[in-house]
């Protein structure tokens, strides 16, 4: 089950039902990027907990290609419990950027939270929407970066793909244990289980807004994401960072210019550590999209990806799907008339020899 802002949970469904099967090696790649995670940042007397992508209770390869990202509830409830019990931290920041995630390992989370008695604020970047709102609902105060920011999507939603290959049949005493999801019936022995967590969710949120069940239910967008005007407007978030002209042309006015290599010198340790993170982020991109290519057998797209500094974007993806179902019919073609295919299907993958130019070049 899913508390997922709804275009997010559209393409990470479409994504489980084409039964990718990746390679021990591209697992391999998606671990060293977990290994290299650390959400917990602290500056000086701040830990900074970073919250973004699709959140899961154990690490997802599909969530972290087609969700911008994942970040699991137990990095999330380490981190809290790290600042909680750290003298040296007098509070907590949550930058959060996520669509939701998962139910299983949320209310965990949202407990630990609420063990938490120093000063918390949840900073909303693009999106904290579903499950990843419950999560900043429940600190002191929620502050968008920007107007374009969204929150809300409260709400639970369930899929089931059917299968004629598939029937399940429950015992005598237990009807509901596998509802046929085909029948008026079906459908609300399975609304009723959406509903209890439902009520679980709008009570936590309506908590955390110190506000009622019933305002959460008519005026929290019923479902729906808001932008930061009107959720401010509706007390779904506190405040919105804005700059005025005077504000930008002050902070002009006070910022130093350097060069390169008067980076290096007068701040080593700042130009180190930007370039260890770009370094870091470069091969996260480069990662993600020959997971992709191997998955979809679409070298040509990543390496143009590669090679023009691209993100993985929802319009790539939808590329690499596209061209993982082309390579699919075909194979399908020459399971049925295998000389009328020539060995086009057969596309040799080059996800070694990319990544590993990419690692030379990047120790340079």
């Amino acid at each position: 089950m899913w508390l997922l802002e709804n275009t997010v949970k559209d393409k990470l469904e479409a994504a489980y039902k084409q039964n990718i099967e990746l390679s021990a090696d591209m697992h391999n790649k998606f671990d060293s990027i977990r290994a290299d995670a650390n959400i917990l940042n602290k500056q000086t007397t701040i830990a900074v907990i970073t919250i973004d992508g699709i959140l899961t209770e154990k690490p997802d390869i599909i969530a972290q290609i087609f969700g911008f990202g994942n970040t699991t509830y137990a990095e999330i409830s380490d981190a809290l419990l790290f600042a909680r019990d750290n003298d040296d931290v007098d509070s907590i920041q949550l930058n959060i950027n996520s669509p939701g995630g998962e139910v299983a390992g949320l209310f965990s989370t949202l407990d630990v939270l609420s063990s938490i008695d120093k000063p918390v604020t949840a900073l909303v970047g693009s999106m904290a929407a579903s499950a990843a709102y419950a999560i900043a609902v429940q600190a002191d105060k929620i502050v968008a970066n920007n107007r374009a920011a969204m929150v809300g999507s409260i709400g639970v939603v369930a899929t089931m793909f059917i299968s004629d290959d598939i029937v399940s049949i429950a015992s005598t005493n237990a009807p509901d244990k596998r509802p046929d999801v085909t029948t008026d019936e079906g459908k609300a022995v399975v609304r009723k289980n959406l509903d209890a967590i439902e009520a679980l969710f709008i009570e936590s949120v309506a908590k955390g807004r110190n506000t009622t069940i019933d305002d959460v239910k008519n005026n929290f967008g019923r479902g729906a994401v808001l932008l930061a005007d009107a959720a401010k407007s509706k007390n779904m978030i506190d405040d919105i960072i804005t700059f005025s002209g005077a504000e930008l042309q002050k902070t002009n006015v006070e910022a130093t210019t350097m060069n390169l290599d008067e980076l290096k010198t007068k701040h080593a340790d700042v130009f180190a550590q930007a370039k260890n993170e770009g370094v870091k982020q470069e091969r996260e991109r480069v990662k993600a999209h020959l997971i992709l290519a191997e998955a979809y057998k679409a070298n040509d797209i990543a390496f143009k990806a590669i090679k023009e500094g691209v993100e993985i974007t929802p319009v790539l993806q939808a590329e690499y799907l596209a061209a993982g179902a082309n390579k699919k019919a075909i194979e399908d073609r020459a399971d049925d008339n295998p000389e009328a295919v020539t060995s086009e299907a057969k596309e040799e993958s080059m996800a070694d020899k990319i990544y590993t130019k990419l690692e030379e070049r990047l120790n340079v």
